[in-house]
């Protein structure tokens, strides 16, 4: 009986992701793409033949440089069927790079996520896109090239303690 328990459990949680895959899958930008965020980013996806979600909500996560997440939220109700939005990053990149904001230039830690529900927003499921990474940002720094300082000053401490 345990067992059969174990095996329900699993396939419960298993079947989100299944149903999830047939009603919403972000197409672009794909993962081995690079956003250029001077330019507009046309976002796209397919929102299968499932509508019982049909509206949703765009946001932009990212990681910067010292490893701190943030999000931007892009667009509100927007129709599932309508498979692409154009966004204009100007506006966050001015807001980011106002808080002093330094993105990680490195690795791809960056993705859209859509917020999908039906007629009213108390159902929500949530799907993230690839993640990619991003260029056109006035403020990027390589995380490794940050810490380095920091690996000299453990190797000073380090001898420091041999007595060296």
């Amino acid at each position: 009986m345990p067992l059969e328990l174990l095996f329900k459990a699993l396939l419960l949680w298993l079947l989100p992701a299944t149903v999830l895959a047939q009603i919403f899958e972000f197409t672009a930008p794909s993962k081995d793409a690079t956003v250029d965020l001077s330019q507009t980013v046309a976002i796209e996806w397919n929102a299968g033949q499932d509508a019982s979600y049909n509206f949703m909500n765009l946001s932009w996560h990212g990681q910067t440089a010292d490893g701190t997440q943030f999000g931007y939220d892009l667009a509100e109700n927007l129709t599932t069927a309508d498979g692409r939005y154009v966004w204009d990053p100007s506006n966050t990149t001015q807001a980011l790079n106002a808080t002093g904001l330094v993105l990680n230039a490195d690795d791809s830690d960056f993705y859209f996520e859509a917020r999908l529900y039906a007629r009213s927003p108390s159902q929500i499921v949530t799907t993230d896109g690839d993640k990619f990474k991003v260029t056109g940002y006035t403020n990027m720094k390589s995380p490794a090239t940050r810490s380095q300082p920091m690996l000299g000053w453990a190797v000073v401490m380090g001898l420091l303690c041999l007595g060296l």
